[in-house]
């Protein structure tokens, strides 16, 4: 269903698609579904490659179909730029990096 609501929306706006990304790595557990939206998180993140949230995103998702090097790797990303941004939720990427941590 989720796929077919992307449908409706400009393909060309990073926000949605991030967001869309997001929405469905905190609610499914379906590989499949999870991999469409590391492509929307992915385009996203081309987009604006600086905002805090599209690497948490991009580390979100990693981490849920279990690539832990990847998630690190954007994890890491996301508190280097979330330092200079006053909207950046410090909070939620210490909590997903604590838990990539433990799955080493």
């Amino acid at each position: 269903a989720v796929t077919h609501y992307y449908t409706r929306y400009p393909k060309g706006n990073w926000t949605i698609l991030r967001d869309m990304a997001l929405n469905v790595c905190l609610t499914c557990d379906q590989a499949p579904i999870l991999l469409q939206s590391l492509k929307w998180a992915t385009k996203a993140l081309r987009s604006n490659s600086t905002d805090w949230l599209n690497n948490y995103t991009m580390a979100a998702l990693f981490y849920r179909l279990g690539n832990n090097m990847s998630a690190r790797t954007f994890i890491d990303k996301a508190k280097e730029v979330a330092v200079s941004d006053s909207t950046a939720n410090v909070n939620m990427i210490n909590e997903l990096y604590a838990l990539i941590d433990i799955k080493k």
